[in-house]
């Protein structure tokens, strides 16, 4: 162990001391290392691109506002009709009345062709004002002209938002999209300092992802089951990885690369995937007894007496079903980091994980809300700091110039929004995809971060709860490497 980590051992854990609970505030420092958080990362982008190579190649699509079960019969007909609507309200649309008699006595008009003819319309109108706003004979005509560019934005962004809401997405692009939303909707509760609006927002939050699930599973099947083994894969390999990482340097301070840490979850991911679902099979396994055989027996006259008889098995199964669906509940943290920890087999890991939730479940949860407490507090000030950065970036850029483009660079509305693309155009347009990757990078990082952080935590508590069932220290904890 080298010279930090026995300084940083000693100053938590001094002999003879019963005070543990401060090491799971190290979870913090170890979720930050380079490694780590290059492995969360990597999930993220290896999901999201399985994602859009499923939409690329997938024809199944779904509507935004399906979730609320609102469909217009026919959403061009309230697209037509929303024109006037928006116009009313801001005085001003990008369509003129001859354009709206054109697009009603379309026949067939979709969604898509009216967002063409709209897009069409904004760069005519916009290409016009551009040319006349540096040519206007007084600054009082260039403000109105700068005014009108401006209404007409609104306009056109209006009317492309209730194109978006009809038009048919592709199915990752809007299961993705939802989620997100959901997030942001937690983070406005925390945002508010108001425990009523945060617990309002998860419990909206919650309500959205419920239908959200609910509706994919129904009508996309075999999409629930491909991305739900992804994601699995991913859990197991990359979470095991940082689990891994995180153990060698809490046990030994031994620091490895990435690769090793993907290398050793590699060599184990089969007791990985198993110490997942070894148990929950389990309890399948009994449930599919109880519903063969009691079925069978509670079927037909004269067995039906046995299975009254024996319905007392029954019950005793289904108790098992449910005390082994709780505590895989309870323990489903501590699988990854069991098989990380001590490079056992599945059954051993879940055994483990099982055995320390049923000995010790005050201090598990005592660990468990002090690291979901610390994770909280970083997430928030990762998220200003990213916000800080990203507005503070996009404003110096833009002080001397930097034209429409910078306004992909950043807003001060929480994630900054960025602009829609359709306000640029020529290079502006590719600058501005550039810059929006570039984003959404940096927004990765606070994924990745809250990927690291889950698995670095899980695994501080799982030694800590394993000194405190088994009795072993920490520092003197071994970590053998996978046979073969």
């Amino acid at each position: 162990m080298n010279e930090i980590t026995e300084a940083v051992g000693k100053r938590f854990t001094p002999s003879g001391t019963r005070w543990y609970w401060p090491i799971v505030f190290r979870s913090l420092g170890q979720s930050l290392q380079g490694p780590r958080l290059f492995v969360g990362l990597l999930m993220i982008i290896i999901f999201m691109a399985a994602g859009s190579v499923w939409d690329g190649v997938s024809p199944v699509k779904m509507q935004q506002s399906e979730l609320q079960g609102n469909i217009p019969s026919d959403p061009v007909s309230v697209l037509l009709n929303s024109i006037h609507g928006n116009t009313f309200q801001s005085g001003i649309s990008v369509f003129d009345d001859k354009d709206i008699e054109q697009l009603q006595n379309q026949k067939d008009l979709t969604i898509g062709q009216f967002r063409k003819a709209l897009l069409e319309k904004w760069e005519a109108r916009k290409d016009k004002l551009l040319l006349q706003i540096p040519q206007a004979r007084d600054k009082k005509e260039r403000e109105r002209l700068t005014s009108l560019l401006d209404k007409y934005r609104k306009n056109t962004g209006y009317l492309l938002n209730m194109a978006d809401r009809y038009e048919p997405k592709p199915v990752f692009y809007y299961t993705v999209t939802s989620l997100r939303h959901a997030g942001l909707t937690v983070v406005n509760g925390f945002w508010t300092m108001s425990p009523a609006a945060a617990w309002a927002g998860i419990g909206e939050a919650w309500g959205e992802i419920n239908i959200l699930l609910k509706k994919i599973w129904s009508g996309h099947k075999v999409f629930s089951v491909v991305f739900a083994l992804i994601l699995v894969f991913l859990w197991c390999i990359g979470g095991g990885a940082i689990s891994r990482m995180t153990a060698l340097d809490m046990t030994r301070g031994k620091s490895i690369r990435a690769s090793e840490g993907l290398g050793f979850t590699l060599a184990k991911l089969a007791d990985l995937l198993l110490g997942l679902f070894l148990f929950p099979l389990l309890a399948v396994f009994f449930g599919i007894i109880i519903a063969v055989i009691w079925g069978v027996l509670l079927r037909f006259p004269g067995l039906n007496v046995l299975g009254g008889i024996l319905y007392v098995i029954a019950l005793l199964l289904g108790l098992l079903m449910v005390l082994i669906s709780v505590g895989f509940l309870g323990s489903f943290s501590l699988m990854i980091p069991a098989v990380a920890v001590e490079s056992s087999d599945a059954y051993d890991s879940q055994q483990r994980a099982y055995a320390y939730l049923l000995a010790r479940p005050g201090l598990l949860l005592l660990y468990t809300a002090l690291a979901l407490l610390q994770g909280i507090i970083a997430v928030t000030l990762l998220w200003l700091i990213l916000l800080w950065t990203l507005n503070l970036t996009a404003w110096l850029a833009s002080l001397i110039g930097g034209g429409e483009v910078i306004t992909m660079a950043g807003g001060l509305e929480q994630l900054a929004e960025q602009k829609p693309l359709w306000m640029l155009g020529g290079s502006e347009h590719l600058t501005g995809i550039i810059i929006g990757v570039w984003r959404y990078l940096a927004a990765g990082m606070v994924g990745a971060f809250i990927i690291s952080f889950y698995f670095s935590s899980q695994t501080i508590i799982y030694l800590l709860m394993r000194r405190a069932v088994d009795g072993e220290e920490i520092e003197k904890q071994v970590t053998p490497e996978p046979a073969g």
